[in-house]
């Protein structure tokens, strides 16, 4: 048994790479799970809110590809090919929900966001283009 678990963790990678990959799995593994524990507040009803297409199917979809992947980079399974779905997945939220935060703080687009309680693709297009304005002019 100890051979087995010596065989486990074997690895030659620096000590500060390997704490990295256990944290980045923990938590993409956590976040995965709660998207099915509290699919209003972060699952589908939360997709659905920030304009993200067919929720309903993409909420459980993130989910899975999260916990699957989290586990993958965790564990030290696959790490490279399980990072890929996980950038696409970082790179979407980010876009999604961090890009309209920092657009509406350089901004001043109150007729855009008057009245609207989420960020849209719309929205963010609308407040883009309001950059562009301003870069050119």
């Amino acid at each position: 048994m100890k051979t087995l678990l010596k065989l486990a963790t074997a690895t030659e990678a620096p000590r500060a790479t390997v704490l990295v990959r256990f944290m980045v799995g923990a938590v993409f593994f956590e976040e995965g799970i709660q998207k099915f524990l509290f699919p209003d507040l972060l699952g589908a009803g939360r997709f659905a809110r920030i304009g993200i297409p067919v929720p309903e199917v993409m909420g459980p979809f993130v989910g899975t590809v999260e916990i699957v992947c989290g586990a993958l980079i965790f564990v030290g399974l696959l790490t490279r090919l399980a990072a890929i779905p996980l950038l696409f997945n970082i790179s979407v939220a980010i876009l999604s929900t961090k890009i309209p935060i920092l657009l509406m703080r350089i901004l001043d687009y109150s007729e855009i966001a008057a009245g609207v309680n989420h960020f849209s693709v719309g929205t963010v297009r609308a407040a883009a283009g309001k950059v562009l304005e301003r870069v050119i002019n």
